[in-house]
């Protein structure tokens, strides 16, 4: 699912493209029946993002970027990403994917170099 509303950031670390989604993946929890403890599957939604960022700055010696994402609940949290170089007609740019642990959609995104 796609969403919308997004306002991108930075001075050094500049979001030049973002695609917000939510991606769902199954894991298996423990839970408690009566004392005893059991394991169950179960389905989590995240929200995602998928970024290309462009290094204004040129000082970007590492791959690593911390993402801040705000949320339509008005939380923030904040992330690093590993991003992969490409060379481009632009220059260098940088592509991540990022997923967060919320329960609530994304609604703003920035990103700084680490």
């Amino acid at each position: 699912m796609l969403l919308s509303g997004v306002s991108f950031g930075g001075d050094e670390c500049e979001i030049v493209k973002s695609v917000l989604y939510e991606s769902r993946q199954g894991e298996i929890v423990t839970d408690w029946n009566s004392g005893i403890p059991y394991r169950r599957y179960q389905t989590v939604t995240y929200p995602c993002a998928t970024l290309t960022i462009r290094d204004n700055s040129g000082l970007m010696y590492t791959k690593e970027i911390e993402v801040a994402a705000t949320f339509v609940d008005q939380n923030t949290l904040v992330k690093r990403a590993w991003c992969d170089k490409k060379k481009g007609e632009d220059g260098e740019m940088y592509s991540c994917i990022v997923c967060f642990e919320s329960h609530s959609p994304i609604s703003k995104i920035t990103c700084t170099f680490r």
